[in-house]
Order: structure tokens, then C-alpha cells, then sequence
């Protein structure tokens, strides 16, 4: 084969000597011959036969390479400006593997510096380099195009680079490689592939921790400990912390550790429950001095990744309502400073965070703006996991306003970006909503499909047990829906979704009319009478606590007790929109209704059952109208338009409208009210 040298950008080259010479190779066969052959295959590994680039990539006049190509296409080999691959092959293999590795380095640079579209084709190239060409500065560039990548979230292409610098690079330093690693474990993040990105992670520690760089072993430490919600009491997370703080690192990276331990502590899950990640015992007493020290060490100049992070370990380990205010306060400034930095995950927690503590707090708004902040940087950002995060509290926020169909479409949204990276937590999430929604509907022959044996792992759950209650009570099977009732309250924990439990407690022991119950839970809610009871991470909002207050009450018989407290849940529901706890107004209003003296005024929404319906029947003036135009042929839009309400509040009213009826649809309400009609009139 002809001699070949290099040039300064480390492509093929021909001398022009060699170019222009007709050499015979040992036995006097032409090499004229081998040298088209040569620049037609350089053109095939390159995927473009045009002139110019055999030409660049032959390191040849552009006269040269046409001819070759005019050569090759006279011969056959070349038809219609293609080569068919078994002729491809055969030329491929007669290139020297030197030459062929150059020439792949050559145009993996070239690929790299097109932008994305080019960069899978870049490393398929670069790999087929191998070691036989000079890659050091392959290497470089894979790096710098790399976070390129990562700065504008095109994490797979990111993943591609870092992966193809990681294998190609046999010569930098641990702390190098291990910088390498963390960028690298970003892009898995991003990707929503968390295992994957520990993993790297882990190595980075390592590394770093060979170098001797306490700093660099702390961000490791710290990245690997996150997200702690579905790693809690991990044990190599809690050891890389240990040997960050062992090594003495700077005061700021100290804090740093402090945040991550405090959130790695705080929780961990139950015996049994490890794999389903759906019941965790709680450890206030371990995490929160840690999250405490965090905060307080805090001073001017800090990074503001590293004050946000404290502000939201602090945020997640003080969940107990008596931290409301100051949980809404440091989770607003974490928000901002996420913002600032532009951090996407921590964006989407400190969102999730404040708009947890806003709904808690009665204020829609700021829940409505948490969300949408929230969702707009999941959207953009386009990891999987912020996108299942995101979701699954959106389809909370739509049943707080009646939203079925709205709630069910969130929910097949977080269900499809859970799924694909398979998120810790999906599955749980899954079952969550899936019974809310059930719930919503009333439908207890789907609600049955949710029961489960009470040794199941996930019964070790507070929340699973009350909705297995609730199922329990509609089957008429009391004693187990007690023995559960009972059970999840000896669970209740002011660390863990608190109010959401105790209310549910409320519903289940009014239900099978529990007194001593009943009382416990009284002085359980009651000190928090200005809160919404909503679970840690906003997908199941169970109404104003003074819903559940007034319903205990009623059923202890203290009805002025009870119609305050409707007063005070509905001055907070309606600003929440609130369709289920207006709709639970609605009924306690009705039955309070029985209980005034003669002569007394009902409430103003309130419509007796002597108004043409059966006795015992109490429906609300609203839902009498609701019925009467049911009864007309309206369908639920239309009867929204005609008494302008929302289309959510209309659905809440037929659901309430068949409940109290006993029926199961449209056609037997409105038969069932014409048979009252007819026997009134007979």
C-alpha cells in the first residue's frame, strides 16, 4: 500500500509525491489498481462518496479522487452513486487497520463539532478508532461536546459522550475521571436513570477518594444519597457520607453532608416493605437535629445549590403541622434560589414542596402557581422522573375540583413516565390514586379489587389499611375494617402524611360509629382546625380538617360543635374549589337539618324531603334542580350552563344525587323520583 503520513489534524494523508507515482508493488503487479480501490473505501467508511469528501479524508487532489470514482463506476463497482455491501465489505478489508482507525478518529472529530444530530454516528466512529489512533484529544473533545450537552439537558446525547470518553480515556488522573463520572451521573439523572447514575456515583467516590479530594468525594456522596425519599436508611449512601465528613472537607461541603445525612435518616422502610417502598417508620429525633445544623450553619457567600439543598432537608425531615409556616417560608426560598440556579430536580422538589405546604395551608393559589412552575420545568427538562413526579401531583390537584377524566389522563401520564424508567415509587404512587379515583366514583365493585390480605407488606401502611377499612365498612365486613381502623391509628406519626391519615381514621370510625374512636380523633385534629389534611406529596387531599371535625362531632351528637365547624370547612373549601368537602358540606348541612328546632330556618342551600321526595330522602336545592333537569334530558354540561356551575361541581352533585337515592345511574334517579312523584299523587 502507499506510503502515508500525518497531518497536524490527525487524518490520513498522502505525500503528493506518492500521490502522483505510479509504484509497482513486489512482483511487478501496478498499485494504480489498489489506489482507487483505497479512496473508494476511504468514501464507504465515511458514508459520503462525493468527490470532495474522499478527497479531505484520502488527504488527495480533488482530480484524483473524481477519477477514482470515475474509475470505480466504470468498473461496476460504483452504480448509481452507491456500492452494494458485499463489495463494500471486500473493499473495507483490504484497508490497512491503521489507516482505518485514522480515518474513523478523522471523522468522529469532524461529527462531533455538527451539533447533536451527528453525535450517535460521532461515537459509533470513535469506537471503531479503538486505540490504533491518537484519541487524546478524541478524548477532549468527547468531553467538552459532553457538557455542551448537559448544559443544554440533552442528556442522552451527554450520556453517549461521557460513556465514549470514559472508554476511550487510558490516561487521566482518578480526580479527572472522577469528575468525568459525576458529569456523566447528571445525565443519567437526567435520563431519569437513577440506579444507573448511583452506580457511576459510587465510582466517582471511589476515585475522589484516591485522590485524596474531600470535596469531590462530598458531592458524590451527597448526589448518591438523592433523591432520599426512596433510598432512605441506604446503607452505602450513608457510608460515602461518613467517609466525605471523615476526610475533613471545607465548612460548605460539611453543610452539604449535614443536608444529606438528615434526609437519608429521616426515614426508613418497614420490614417486608423494601421492595414496594409504601411503608417507612419515621426517625425525627436522628434527622432533624442534622437538618437543623445544616440551616443554621448557613452563612453569606454559600453556593445557592448548597443553601437550597439544606433548605429542603430541613423542609423534609419538619413535616408535622406545627412546622407549617416555616415549612411554607424556607420551601418558597429554596424555590427561589432553585430558580436562580436554574436546577431542575431541585426546582421540581422545592415546587412539590411548597405547593404540599400551600394546599396544607388553604392556599389554592399558591398551589395552582407551585404546579404549574413545577410542570413547565418537568416539561422542558424532559427527565422522566420529574415528568412522574409532576403528574401524579397534578392528578391530586384535578380531583380536588371534581376533575375525574382530568385526574384519570394525569395519571396515565405518571403511570407511562414511571414505567419506562421504572421510578421507585411508581407502583405505589399507582395504587394511591388509582383507589382516590375509585373513591371519587363511588365505585365500590372496583374498589374490592384493591382488597389484599392484611399480612400483605403493603398493609404496613397507615393509609392502605384506612382504605381497606373503607372498602371493608361498604362490604359490611365491620370487624375488619376496625381492626384496621385501629391499627393505622397506632401508626399515626406527625412525620408521615399525618392529617391525611387522621381524617380518613374520621370517615372510616364515623362510618362503623366508634366512639372512643371518635373521641381520639377529636383531640387529634382538633389543635389543627385551620389546616387541609393533604398526604406528604399532595396526591390525596382530603378536604379541610373541619369537614372531618364536623362529621365526628355529628356523631357524638354535638351538633352546635358540628355546624361550626361546616361553617369554618366550607369558608375553607370554596376558595380551594374543593368539590368533594362542598359536597360532604352539603350532606352534614342536611343532616344537621334534623336536629334544628321547630321552626328554625334551614340553612339556605338546604331543601327538606317534603318537597315531593320520598321520606328520608334529603337532597340539597341545588341537586333537586340538578335532578329535575335530569329529569328533562339535560346532560351534565348543559345542566352546568343552565345553572352556571362548573362541569365538576355538576358531576359531584349527581354522584351525591345517587348516593342518597340508592341508585347507580341517570335513568334510575330520575325513575326513582317518578315513582315518589306517583305515589305522592295517588
Amino acid at each position: 500500500m502507499a506510503e502515508t503520513t500525518s497531518s497536524g489534524s490527525g487524518g490520513a494523508r498522502k505525500s503528493s509525491s506518492t500521490a502522483s507515482r505510479q509504484d509497482t508493488e513486489p512482483g511487478g503487479h501496478d498499485n494504480t489498481d489498489n489506489r482507487w480501490r483505497q479512496l473508494v473505501a476511504l468514501g464507504v467508511l465515511v458514508g459520503d462518496l462525493s468527490p470532495r469528501t474522499i478527497a479531505r479524508f484520502g488527504g488527495v487532489h480533488l482530480l484524483e479522487a473524481e477519477a477514482a470514482i470515475a474509475n470505480a463506476t466504470a468498473r461496476g463497482v460504483i452504480e448509481d452513486g452507491h456500492v452494494d455491501a458485499v463489495t463494500a465489505e471486500r473493499l473495507l478489508a483490504e484497508l490497512d487497520p491503521a489507516e482505518e482507525a485514522e480515518v474513523h478518529a478523522v471523522v468522529a472529530r469532524q461529527l462531533l463539532t455538527r451539533g447533536s444530530a451527528r453525535i450517535a454516528e460521532a461515537v459509533d466512529h470513535a469506537r471503531s478508532a479503538a486505540t490504533l489512533a491518537p484519541l487524546e484529544d478524541l478524548v477532549a473533545l468527547a468531553d467538552q461536546r459532553g457538557q455542551t450537552s448537559l448544559s443544554i439537558n440533552s442528556y442522552e446525547n451527554a450520556r453517549m459522550l461521557f460513556e465514549l470518553a470514559d472508554e476511550l480515556d487510558l490516561a487521566s488522573t482518578h480526580e479527572d475521571r472522577a469528575r468525568r463520572l459525576l458529569l456523566w451521573a447528571r445525565a443519567m439523572s437526567g435520563l431519569g436513570r437513577i440506579t444507573e447514575a448511583r452506580a457511576l456515583l459510587s465510582r466517582a467516590a471511589d476515585l475522589a477518594e484516591l485522590a485524596g479530594n474531600a470535596d469531590l468525594l462530598t458531592e458524590a456522596a451527597v448526589r448518591y444519597a438523592m433523591p432520599a425519599d426512596w433510598y432512605a436508611g441506604d446503607r452505602r449512601a450513608a457510608a460515602l457520607l461518613q467517609r466525605a465528613q471523615e476526610m475533613q472537607p471545607s465548612t460548605i461541603a460539611s453543610v452539604a453532608i449535614d443536608a444529606a445525612r438528615a434526609m437519608v435518616e429521616m426515614r426508613m422502610p418497614l420490614p417486608g416493605s423494601a421492595d414496594n417502598q409504601v411503608a417507612w417508620i419515621t426517625r425525627a429525633s436522628v434527622a432533624q437535629p442534622l437538618a437543623d445544623r445544616a440551616v443554621n450553619s448557613l452563612a453569606p457567600g454559600f453556593p445557592r445549590d448548597i443553601r437550597c439543598g439544606a433548605l429542603l432537608a430541613w423542609r423534609a425531615t419538619h413535616r408535622a403541622p406545627e412546622f407549617l409556616a416555616l415549612r411554607r417560608e424556607r420551601s418558597t426560598e429554596a424555590l427561589d434560589l432553585a430558580q436562580s440556579e436554574r436546577m431542575p430536580e431541585l426546582q421540581v422538589e422545592a415546587a412539590i414542596m411548597l405547593g404540599v405546604d400551600a394546599l396544607e395551608s388553604g392556599d389554592r393559589p399558591l398551589f395552582d402557581e407551585a404546579l404549574t412552575v413545577a410542570r413547565w420545568v418537568a416539561d422542558s427538562d424532559g427527565n422522566p422522573r420529574l415528568g412522574w413526579l409532576t403528574s401524579c401531583i397534578a392528578a391530586g390537584g384535578a380531583l380536588i375540583d371534581g376533575d375525574l377524566e382530568a385526574s384519570r389522563e394525569h395519571r396515565e401520564s405518571a403511570r407511562r413516565f414511571g414505567s419506562s424508567v421504572n421510578t421507585p415509587g411508581w407502583i405505589g404512587a399507582e395504587l394511591l390514586l388509582a383507589f382516590e379515583q375509585t373513591l371519587f366514583a363511588q365505585d365500590w365493585d372496583e374498589a374490592v379489587r384493591f382488597l389484599v390480605d392484611d399480612d400483605e407488606p403493603i398493609m404496613e401502611s397507615p393509609i392502605a389499611r384506612l382504605c381497606s377499612a373503607l372498602v371493608c365498612v361498604q362490604l359490611g365486613d365491620s370487624e375488619r375494617a376496625e381492626r384496621n381502623l385501629r391499627r393505622a391509628i397506632r401508626q399515626l406519626d406527625p412525620e408521615a402524611s399525618y392529617l391525611l391519615v387522621a381524617t380518613l381514621a374520621a370517615n372510616v370510625a364515623v362510618q362503623l360509629d366508634v366512639p372512643d374512636v371518635v373521641d381520639q380523633l377529636l383531640g387529634i385534629l382538633t389543635p389543627w382546625k385551620d389546616h387541609v389534611a393533604v398526604d406528604s406529596s399532595a396526591w390525596w387531599c382530603n378536604g379541610p380538617v373541619p369537614v372531618a371535625l364536623a362529621e365526628l362531632h355529628l356523631a357524638r351528637g354535638d351538633h352546635k360543635d358540628a355546624s361550626a365547624m361546616v361553617e369554618a370547612g366550607e369558608s375553607m373549601a370554596r376558595p380551594l374549589n374543593d368539590v368533594r368537602s362542598l359536597a360532604r358540606i352539603d350532606r352534614l348541612r342536611t343532616a344537621l337539618a334534623a336536629y334544628l328546632p321547630a321552626g328554625d330556618d334551614l340553612p339556605s342551600d338546604v331543601a327538606p324531603a317534603a318537597q315531593g321526595a320520598a321520606p328520608g330522602v334529603q337532597l340539597t336545592a341545588r341537586e333537586w334542580k340538578v335532578l329535575e333537569l335530569m329529569a328533562g334530558g339535560y346532560t351534565n354540561p348543559r345542566i352546568a350552563t343552565e345553572l352556571a356551575y362548573s362541569l365538576s361541581t355538576i358531576r359531584m352533585d349527581t354522584i351525591s344525587i345517587y348516593r342518597k337515592l340508592g341508585v347507580k345511574g341517570r335513568a334510575e334517579a330520575v325513575a326513582k323520583v317518578a315513582g315518589f312523584d306517583q305515589a305522592t299523587s295517588g
